[in-house]
């Protein structure tokens, strides 16, 4: 007889000092999160069990800058509020095979006006899994690709990291994150991951087209040239305690095809490697992250982070370092991020490979544990762009107050 339970999700949230580190047993003492969204906790065997998480991110924001005149500037204050959905099911059989899927659900933005679209809600990212600790895990729909699952020392493993995604700052790099939290849609793909073998996991993930989730048959290959075809990430992750000391590390790269248009300007094919590096003693936390190879990183690109580029562009390096302290409930921390590319995919001013854009700021967050599920949070951080063009340059800073509730 299958037993049906019925479980809170905990989203992974600002609070949170090392997220990935609490899932993989690395040592991370803010106790406020139970698990990842979306994350099948582990029925027993011959049994089923059904997770149902909810999350709400309601904030007031502030910001002041270059960047926004006139009719572009963002209202201040401004409120904010976020409702996320992470359903999941997941069977185990007696011989200890999970059979799961996992979903994200958000609420749209509204835009300006009402009936603009924020009531309503949109199916995010969906994938069907098979797993065990003799294979390891293979899963298919809209899943992370395998630099976004094992990718590590990223704004969003430290402290309020997540800032770059929730207030939406105009020039901050969306591809110093490794997550869906990133502000792309994560696209059909394969994944595999290797079991365990002494702290060292490995990925691979393989994207045939840049397609969200879909399942029409007329999927064509024509009419854009920024789009990717055949994208396989690689990637390679350590995760290990010693003691009270915690080590967890990647390395990885990724590379796809760009499609060709008539009449377009052509593009070149993505190749970059990603490595981070995240340490833990006594609730001190350092990390670092860099990207570096031929992949779209400009912040007015309209395609994933990491699409292809234009012809001859420039590499593209972006990077991120932070440190942070954790109190019991209270944590804090900051962050240096910045990112380099070339202007073609930028402010386009000049032919690729000609002049180089660049990104940098930092970050400060807060954040206090009321109790499981709920954080209140502050967050700031600034922003300038350099482009070699006279008046081009920009710089801008946000501030912001927020509670999250999710269970």
């Amino acid at each position: 007889m299958r037993n049906i339970l019925l479980a809170g999700v905990a989203l992974v949230g600002f609070s949170a000092v090392l997220t990935e580190a609490r899932a993989d047993g690395m040592a991370a003492p803010l106790p406020n999160i139970t698990a990842a969204p979306g994350k099948t906790d582990g029925a027993a065997p011959g049994s089923v069990s059904v997770n149902i998480g909810l999350q709400e991110l309601t904030a007031i924001m502030a910001e002041g800058g270059t960047n926004a005149k006139g009719d572009a500037t963002r209202t201040v204050p401004q409120l904010f509020n976020w409702f996320h959905i992470f359903p999941s099911a997941e069977y185990v059989n007696p011989a200890g095979i999970h059979f799961a899927i996992s979903a994200e659900i958000r609420n749209n933005n509204s835009g300006v006006g009402a009936g603009a679209g924020g009531n309503t809600l949109y199916l995010h990212q969906v994938s069907a899994s098979v797993s065990s600790a003799t294979f390891g895990k293979v899963a298919v729909g809209s899943p992370n690709g395998a630099l976004d699952d094992l990718g590590v020392g990223t704004g969003d493993d430290f402290g309020n990291g997540l800032f770059y995604s929730w207030y939406g700052p105009p020039n901050a790099p969306p591809f110093a994150m490794a997550d869906s939290y990133d502000g792309d849609t994560p696209r059909q793909k394969i994944v595999y991951e290797t079991p365990d073998f002494g702290g060292f996991k490995g990925g691979i993930s393989y994207q045939p087209n840049d397609v969200s989730l879909d399942h029409s048959t007329g999927l064509t290959n024509g009419g854009n040239n920024a789009v990717e075809r055949n994208r396989i990430e690689v990637a390679v992750q350590f995760n290990k305690t010693f003691g009270n000391v915690g080590i967890k590390a990647d390395i990885g790269g990724a590379f796809a095809s760009a499609e060709h248009a008539a009449g377009l300007p052509t593009m070149q094919n993505v190749s970059y490697f990603n490595a981070g590096l995240v340490g833990t003693i006594s609730g001190i936390e350092l990390e670092g992250s860099i990207s570096s190879g031929k992949f779209n990183a400009g912040p007015t690109n309209v395609m994933s982070p990491g699409s292809p580029s234009p012809a001859g562009s420039k590499n593209s390096t972006v990077y991120i370092a932070g440190i942070g302290y954790n109190m019991g409930p209270i944590g804090i921390g900051a962050v240096y991020y910045g990112m380099s590319y070339d202007d073609a995919e930028g402010a386009g001013n000049y032919a690729p490979g000609a002049k180089t854009d660049t990104v940098s700021g930092e970050g400060l967050g807060a954040s206090y544990v009321v109790g499981p599920g709920v954080t209140l949070q502050f967050d700031a951080y600034t922003y300038t762009t350099k482009v070699p063009a006279p008046g081009k340059n920009t710089n801008g800073s946000i501030v912001a107050l927020a509670s999250q509730f999710a269970f």
